[in-house]
């Protein structure tokens, strides 16, 4: 029987000791490109969400005053996919503006849905003459 204590563990390495060097040298240029495609991802939702908040600004569907909450996060998203790409993972406070502003948007704009959804069920079931004097 081997007891641990005489047992010696030797790393099984990857790459033979004289391509280290290159073997981590690729493995940065991978990482490298994860930061890239990373804030790329970043700064092309936040010009979405940052046009999202331009067409609540111009429509109706949804409060207009719930439209600088998605301009915020639009921009925060793309300062913090700007940081992504130049300094890697983070974990700003932009990310964190980001994510919060983005999340309430969320809340309010499925909050806002539903009391419209069950405004417009309230008016379908009233009786002609009530919907008459209502509009």
């Amino acid at each position: 029987m081997v007891s641990p204590s005489n047992t010696r563990l030797t790393p099984s390495p990857s790459a033979p000791p004289d391509m280290h060097d290159a073997a981590f040298h690729d493995a940065e240029i991978v990482r490298w490109i994860e930061w890239a495609a990373a804030g790329y991802f970043r700064i092309t939702l936040g010009l979405t969400v940052v046009l999202l908040s331009v067409a609540v600004a111009r429509s109706r569907a949804l409060p207009r005053w719930s439209a600088p909450l998605a301009l915020l996060a639009g921009f925060a998203f793309i300062a913090d996919g700007i940081t992504v790409g130049t300094d890697g993972f983070t974990g700003g406070v932009p990310n964190l503006v980001a994510w919060a502003a983005f999340i309430l948007f969320a809340v309010i704009a499925t909050i806002a849905a539903w009391w419209r959804g069950r405004s417009d069920r309230l008016t379908e079931h009233q009786p002609a003459q009530d919907r008459l004097t209502r509009s």
